[in-house]
């Protein structure tokens, strides 16, 4: 009886690193397995275009990257186009990106405000407070927000960086109404 159990989990073992070693070697399956895992294990849809995965180099990029709510044929919540990573092993195995460095030419954030879902509490969304990279960069960066009225807001140059434990610091530029508007947020 021991000796069949020792042979299950060394089978279980050798499968997990084969598995493992396949994702690393193999970037297209990596991008497969990781929307796969969001679609599976949450009530989002993930899709990536043209995603290149460098293990040796630690980079990650995509042409674009698209985050849909499931339940809703609506336009995606999160829009990326132009992205790239640049991270550490420890980073990712943490999902902890204290040490990475995050660009994007364009990101699109889309919240309808008449959907049935329910806004996400400030508690919900300081959770997401870890993925917060050490450096980010983002040409233009657009809020949109659908209620009676569509409105878009946009921030161009948005830069940001860790400036002490705890501490972020971004800043961009807007126009508000035709009028120039600069932004900083700790």
């Amino acid at each position: 009886m021991l000796k069949t159990w020792l042979i299950i989990i060394v089978a279980s073992i050798t499968l997990l690193l084969l598995t493992s070693s396949l994702l690393l070697l193999s970037p297209g399956r990596a991008a497969v397995w990781i929307e796969t895992a969001v679609d599976t294990w949450t009530d989002l849809d993930l899709e990536f275009v043209d995603p290149v995965i460098n293990v040796f180099e630690r980079t990650a990029s995509a042409s674009e990257i698209h985050l849909y709510q499931s339940s809703t044929d609506g336009p995606a919540l999160l829009s990326i186009h132009d992205f790239k990573l640049d991270t550490t092993v420890g980073d990712l195995l943490s999902l902890d990106l204290d040490n990475s460095t995050v660009s994007a030419a364009s990101v699109i954030v889309y919240v309808a405000e008449s959907n049935a879902d329910a806004n996400p509490k400030p508690a919900t969304w300081l959770e997401y407070a870890k993925l917060v990279p050490a450096s980010l960069t983002i040409d233009t960066l657009h809020f949109i927000s659908k209620d009676e009225d569509i409105w878009i807001f946009p921030v161009k140059g948005l830069t940001g960086s860790h400036s002490g434990q705890h501490l972020f610091r971004a800043s961009g530029q807007a126009d508000y109404d035709g009028e120039p508007l600069s932004i900083s947020v700790d």
